[in-house]
């Protein structure tokens, strides 16, 4: 996927801003959005590790 910098301002913005930003990505690269949905979903695995309660070994450690 190519790299686009989007400014900060608009990913704060609730309006169409952020979508905005997409726009051009998408149309050069189609698939940008499936990319990015897949990597999100990459991370919220990893970071759904760190949410788990820990066992009575982890804590023993």
């Amino acid at each position: 996927m190519p790299r686009q910098s989007l400014q900060r301002q608009s990913l704060a913005r609730p309006d169409g801003g952020y979508r905005a930003g997409w726009l051009p990505l998408m149309r050069d690269e189609p698939r940008a959005l499936a990319t990015a949905a897949s990597l999100a979903s990459r991370a919220a695995q990893y970071l759904e590790v760190f949410a788990q309660p820990a066992t009575e070994a982890e804590v023993a450690a």
